[in-house]
């Protein structure tokens, strides 16, 4: 997938083309996850009806992997996709730098949208903490359309009840993954009395991403990718590792390369 973006956005300028890329994928993501999820739950139908009362929990951890999944390989997909050479030698160590690349940099302020959408995404790897941009407000441009798609499916029929509610739930709380994702920054870098005591908690028994889940990404930049809690990331390791085997996607745009480390994120 990433080498496809790169192919489409080869010879693009600084318009609104990456925008579409970014709704794009994730419409693919959405339509392609839609059928896996109708036929796990209807198979799921023949040992735990809908009604059950044990559905609702059931439901609920299902769409939290489906959060997961999708999440490790929307991340998976930009931090493989190439920026271009002149912004690779781009390396900000803080969120001030980053910003101010963003703002002065002629490098930056001449690369087309797409170069600067994913150089901006894998500037996180050397300046981790804190947020580079309001993230919540950046999913939910992508999230709530996909969210209002999902009811309109389920008003006209289109979706069942049960697939309905695993993907609102989703949706719902797909505005917050990198919300997960920067709480186990924090934690690293103000430490665990810096959470509220139920996100530590949540964190502990890995219903959110936990710092030790989330450090070999940044030790690597190759490999454990989902940012909600990391359930999801044997399977995205290994469709990252069968991907560079069969040369569809390519080590080389990992940014900023190894062996870089940030000592304090190990």
């Amino acid at each position: 997938m990433a080498a496809a973006l790169d192919r489409l956005h080869a010879q693009s300028s600084r318009g609104g083309d990456g925008v579409g890329a970014v709704l794009g994928v994730s419409a693919f993501l959405y339509t392609a996850s839609s059928l896996v999820v109708r036929g796990g739950l209807l198979a799921l139908d023949t040992v735990l009806p809908s009604a059950s009362p044990a559905a609702i929990p059931i439901e609920a951890v299902v769409a939290c992997f489906l959060l997961d999944l999708i999440s490790g390989i929307w991340h998976s997909t930009l931090d493989l996709s190439d920026m271009g050479e002149r912004l690779r030698s781009i390396v900000p160590d803080s969120t001030e730098a980053a910003l101010r690349v963003r703002a002065t940099d002629p490098r930056y302020l001449t690369a087309n949208f797409w170069q600067q959408f994913v150089w901006s995404f894998k500037s996180h790897h050397t300046a981790p903490y804190p947020a580079h941009d309001n993230q919540e407000r950046e999913l939910a441009v992508v999230v709530m359309p996909l969210l209002f798609l999902t009811l309109v499916q389920w008003y006209v029929g289109w979706l069942q009840p049960r697939a309905t509610r695993v993907w609102c739930v989703v949706l719902g709380l797909g505005s917050f993954t990198q919300t997960s994702h920067f709480l186990a920054h924090r934690r690293v870098h103000l430490g665990r009395a810096s959470l509220p005591p139920c996100v530590g908690f949540l964190q502990d028994i890995h219903f959110l991403l936990h710092p030790s889940v989330h450090r070999p990404h940044h030790e690597t930049f190759d490999c454990n990718f989902c940012i909600w809690n990391g359930w999801a990331n044997p399977i995205v390791n290994r469709l990252i590792r069968l991907s560079m085997h069969l040369g569809i996607a390519d080590g080389k745009h990992i940014f900023p390369g190894n062996p870089y480390k940030r000592s304090s994120e190990r």
